[in-house]
């Protein structure tokens, strides 16, 4: 039995280096790495509205036609409040186990699809990027999208070869679904890829695959049944209706795709070389593809499945954020992993090499990345204010830039902290804080990582 352990533990201890490192990265200083904003706000109030017996049928609302996603980030940030006593750090720990859940999907897949080295590689490229760590730091629904990015995007790939896989891709879509309306556009890119390979299943298989999908999407459809399908109306109008707004440009997509993808792998690409690198990789692909029979299943699925989102937000106008493309991330790294894997000769003596520097990089950008306005800046600016006056008897002014206002009344909830926001007129005790300290030219007396607070009448 020990000699068994020992040997299981021998066997993984370079995975579990890599997982060590990688948790150790998001959790250093992570308080002062973490937003509290509106996002965190919002999913932190209605966490505690679950626990306190109000299920959620809808999750946050997309920017894509006020659409709302389901509610299962919503329950495991609850779950997390359980864990963590309502703490507002909750939704932080949960991503960060979130990034290390990715962080083995990358070795467990990389290694089923090439080899237990390029596994290896890919696990420790995301550990140790500065772009994931900071991802994984901020707690928000799509934290959940890469764990169900990699489900969606292996199932597709096994679908070709295993009756199983199609339980993979309803899997991925159903957790995909609570996250992030992208997941409908890789989901579009592997049914495109069903028509060149198709999945082997049976009626077995996809009777348990629709209903993965169908509990995963039953919160919102009981929404729908007791509110006049109002949710699923904004759904259809997404894809029914002219698009509002005017999107972004081809350059500003093409720049983004390459600029989000390249980043990955080192913390400060220039946008041109940047896009040099990805427009190589992805010739490359296409050129394997064309010429390696055998790879063409993986290599048609990685290339699809980065075009296709890419191709929608060039023919859809309407407003565009650099994340929206991050369902690209998971795809290129494989196919990343696939020309890693076909290294030979001198290339693979320079490997570690080219590791070594990619990873001294992202470490150092990653321990040098750090957030003003942070949730410990706000914690200590509301501490500040309880430690000098109590929990209530006064009044609390937030003069804030816009949108820098959300945060603290969820911290007052937390804190326990019953003042009166805004003051009442003619109150003698009174706090104001201010974000950004100097917004408006008004400073505190003093100040937390961007966060001012200033009093008056405090004894």
């Amino acid at each position: 039995m020990i000699r068994r352990l020992l040997n299981s533990f021998q066997k993984y201890l370079p995975l579990i280096l890599i997982v060590a490192i990688g948790l150790a990265l998001r959790l250093f200083d992570l308080e002062r790495r973490v937003p509290f904003d509106a996002d965190q706000e919002e999913l932190a109030f209605r966490a505690s509205e679950i626990l306190g017996g109000h299920p959620a049928l809808l999750g946050p609302k997309t920017s894509v036609g006020g659409f709302s996603i389901g509610p299962g980030f919503e329950y495991l940030w609850a779950g997390a409040s359980i864990f963590f006593r309502g703490a507002p750090i909750s939704g932080a720990y949960l991503s960060v186990l979130l990034g290390i859940a990715t962080i083995l999907g990358f070795y467990f897949i990389g290694r089923n699809l090439f080899d237990k080295k390029t596994g290896l590689i890919l696990a420790f490229i995301i550990a140790v990027s500065a772009n994931t760590v900071a991802w994984d730091q901020a707690p928000w629904a799509p934290s959940l999208f890469y764990i169900s990015q990699l489900i969606l995007f292996y199932g597709a790939y096994l679908s070709t070869k295993d009756k199983h896989g199609i339980l993979f891709v309803a899997l991925g879509f159903a957790l995909g679904y609570q996250s992030h309306f992208g997941i409908f556009l890789s989901f579009l890119a592997v049914a495109v890829y069903w028509i060149f390979f198709r999945s082997k299943t049976t009626k077995k298989y996809l009777l348990f695959s629709a209903a993965a999908v169908f509990f995963g999407l039953l919160p919102n459809i009981l929404f729908d049944l007791i509110h006049g399908f109002a949710n699923i109306k904004r759904l259809l109008g997404v894809f029914g209706e002219s698009p509002s707004g005017y999107g972004a440009s081809l350059g500003k997509l093409f720049s983004s795709l390459t600029y989000s993808n390249i980043s990955v792998l080192y913390p400060y690409p220039e946008r041109t070389a940047a896009s040099i690198a990805f427009a190589a990789l992805i010739v490359a692909g296409l050129a394997f593809y064309l010429k390696n029979k055998k790879d063409r299943s993986f290599l048609l699925l990685t290339l699809l499945s980065i075009t296709i989102p890419f191709a929608t937000f060039v023919f859809y106008s309407s407003n565009f954020s650099e994340y929206y493309l991050m369902m690209t991330i998971p795809p290129f790294m494989f196919l990343a992993g696939y020309f890693v894997h076909k290294l030979k000769g001198k290339w693979v003596c320079l490997l570690p090499l080219i590791l070594i520097v990619l990873g001294y990089f992202n470490v150092r950008a990653a321990l040098a990345n750090k957030r003003v306005i942070n949730l410990w800046a706000k914690e200590q600016a509301v501490a500040l204010i309880k430690g000098k006056s109590g929990e209530s008897g006064y009044g609390i002014s937030l003069t804030t830039a816009p949108g820098q206002y959300f945060g603290f009344k969820y911290l007052f909830d937390y804190y326990g902290i019953k003042a009166d926001v805004p003051p009442k007129p003619g109150q003698k005790v009174i706090y104001t804080i201010v974000v950004p300290d100097g917004a408006y030219g008004i400073y505190g007396i003093k100040s937390f990582d961007g966060i001012g607070v200033r009093w008056e009448g405090v004894r």
